[in-house]
């Protein structure tokens, strides 16, 4: 493009001739990624650890890491957890009422 070989450009510039010629290609992951949503929406409990085990299921190859960043990615959490209140023991529940002065006893 300059006039001058690609080998020649390549060993002025110090870099290797496999390095200018590769190409990116971006893969979509558009249907992982709905894949990953559906089964979250649909089993409402399950993290993505679970989740990644349907997918395979599915038959759906994909990486437990690729997982979890789609996971962080759609900001997909767990409901969180309902609490029962535990009732606490009153510890002069049982104690018989004692009068405070002496002529009540």
């Amino acid at each position: 493009k300059l006039g001058t070989s690609e080998r020649r450009t390549c060993e002025v510039l110090g870099i290797a001739r496999s390095t200018l010629r590769y190409e990116t290609t971006q893969k979509s992951d558009d249907d992982q990624r709905l894949a990953v949503i559906r089964l979250a929406k649909q089993y409402g409990r399950y993290g993505y650890r679970k989740i990644h085990e349907l997918l395979q299921v599915e038959g759906l190859l994909i990486n437990h890491k690729k997982v979890e960043r789609i996971w962080r990615e759609e900001g997909l959490q767990l409901p969180a957890r309902l609490r029962h209140q535990i009732a606490k023991a009153d510890p002069y529940r049982y104690l018989p009422d004692i009068p405070q002065s002496p002529k009540n006893r």
